[in-house]
């Protein structure tokens, strides 16, 4: 008769930390959920959709410490009462920062010239200071085309530090942005070296004729444009993006979905394009799926004191229709990426395809 055999414990599980073990601090609760959807109607199989998180007007996160970097083209294209306007727009912009952010004024045209040689926080003397150094900004001549590549490069922070934000607003007429090859290089160079250390917010007018490349600038870069349809509309433009932008409470963010069926999805904004999460303002995150099937959205990023988490199961059962703008936002999703490439390699094909995506809709490729 045989022994029976010796029964072998099973191996202790490992132990895994929990979040806050990682300092990881979830904020899933915090966040409503909507989503729209529709089919694609590209000829490809599958839906594009939105997933927006909405935060709830409880969410308390520590505001993040912002350095803001004023650019200001005063190259002759601008004209006179546009750059007055402009800089009167700066000087009230400054009465929205907070005690613990800091500011400079950066001026060019062919040259470059900066109201600090480092940031400084607002105070009496500092805001005397820049109110003198804008009232002394005068146009450039004729002779003296903007040059985006040697202001957007003293907005790089050195060194980095994790629990601060470092934010660009550029505003111009784009009209630095007409030299194809010069304007593909520089947001090559910049972006690269940028890596979405700094955001790039831009302000310019809606009859400037490359705001497509400053969209595409900001899109690349955290950032976003906005555009005022009068001289008189850019301080109200300038303080909505203020309003908008002030309080940061999480940065680096990335997202990430996870099929439950095992269907292919793709998101976008990825990377480093994904603007910060802002007080007050949603998270808007664009997507394609090959089936309507539930997935889970990560969403991570840093907070000032604690990595920050958000998980969230994505259903469509009660999803709202897409329409017009759905198909509209996911095209030019599409169109960054084309921009993003043609930067790399110089390759028209992308604009090509940018063009070709953005046709329906009636948008101006950049880059041409």
């Amino acid at each position: 008769r045989k022994k029976a055999a010796l029964a072998i414990p099973p191996p202790p599980l490992p132990t895994f930390p929990t979040l806050g073990d990682l300092d990881t601090h979830s904020y899933s609760d915090s966040f409503d959920l909507d989503i729209i959807c529709s089919p694609r109607d590209d000829g490809k199989e599958g839906y594009l959709f939105a997933a927006t998180l909405i935060p709830h007007q409880d969410l308390r996160l520590p505001k993040i410490r912002q350095h803001y970097s004023f650019l200001i083209d005063r190259a002759n294209s601008i004209q006179r009462e546009r750059l007055l306007a402009t800089k009167s727009a700066v000087l009230r912009a400054l009465d929205e920062l907070d005690a613990d952010d800091t500011f400079n004024i950066i001026v060019f045209d062919s040259k470059v010239e900066k109201a600090f040689a480092q940031n400084r926080p607002l105070g009496s003397d500092s805001l005397a200071q820049a109110r003198a150094f804008l009232d002394k900004i005068q146009l450039g001549s004729f002779f003296a085309p903007a040059d985006l590549y040697n202001p957007l490069f003293l907005t790089l922070p050195y060194p980095v530090k994790e629990d601060e934000v470092y934010t660009a607003i550029l505003m111009t007429d784009g009209e630095s942005l007409s030299k194809k090859n010069g304007i593909r290089s520089t947001l090559h160079t910049w972006t690269l070296q940028n890596s979405g250390k700094t955001c790039l917010y831009t302000l310019g007018m809606g009859g400037d004729p490359n705001l497509s490349g400053l969209d595409a600038a900001s899109a690349l870069n955290r950032g976003r444009l906005y555009s005022s349809p009068t001289k008189r509309g850019i301080k109200r433009k300038l303080l909505k993006m203020m309003k908008n932008i002030h309080a940061p409470i999480a940065k680096n963010l990335s997202a990430r979905a996870i099929s439950l069926s095992g269907a292919s999805i793709e998101l976008y904004p990825n990377g480093s394009h994904i603007p910060h999460l802002y007080l007050d303002q949603p998270i808007a995150i664009l997507g394609s799926s090959e089936t309507l099937d539930d997935f889970i959205l990560f969403v991570q990023g840093r907070s000032k004191d604690c990595w920050f988490n958000v998980k969230k199961r994505v259903s469509f059962l009660n999803a709202k229709k897409g329409g017009a703008s759905l198909r509209k936002e996911w095209a030019m999703q599409q169109a960054y990426r084309c921009y993003e490439n043609y930067t790399q390699d110089d390759n028209p094909e992308h604009l090509a395809e940018a063009r070709r995506l953005l046709t329906p809709f009636d948008i101006q490729p950049a880059f041409e």
